[in-house]
C-alpha cells in the first residue's frame, strides 16, 4: 500500500489536471498499470493480479467469484474524491 500510496503521489505532484474528471481517469489508467504490469517483489515478482489469480487457481474454495481484472476503479474513484476535496475541484459523477 505505501509503495502504490508513494507512486500515485509522484503522479498527483507531477500532473496538472484540468479537471475533476481528468484526475479520476488518470488514476484509474494508473491503476491499470500498477495491478496488471509492474511485479511486486513480496509477491514473487509477478504483478498484484496475476498473483490474486494464481492464488486462485491454488486456493479455489476461498473464493466465491473468479478474479477479474476490474483495476480497482472503486480504489480510484475514493481517491479522486478525497484529491478533489483537497485540491478543490469540482467533483465529478461515476
Amino acid at each position: 500500500v505505501e509503495r502504490f500510496n508513494g507512486r500515485i503521489e509522484e503522479i498527483i505532484k507531477q500532473t496538472r489536471f484540468s479537471s475533476a474528471e481528468d484526475l479520476r481517469k488518470t488514476l484509474i489508467s494508473y491503476c491499470r498499470i500498477y495491478n496488471n504490469n509492474i511485479p511486486q517483489k513480496n509477491l514473487g515478482h509477478v504483478p498484484s493480479a496475476t498473483a490474486l489469480k494464481n492464488w486462485q487457481k491454488t486456493n479455489p474454495d476461498m473464493f466465491k467469484k473468479p478474479a477479474y481484472n476490474l483495476a480497482g476503479s472503486y480504489v480510484a474513484n475514493s481517491i479522486a474524491r478525497l484529491l478533489c476535496k483537497r485540491m478543490k475541484l469540482k467533483e465529478f459523477k461515476n
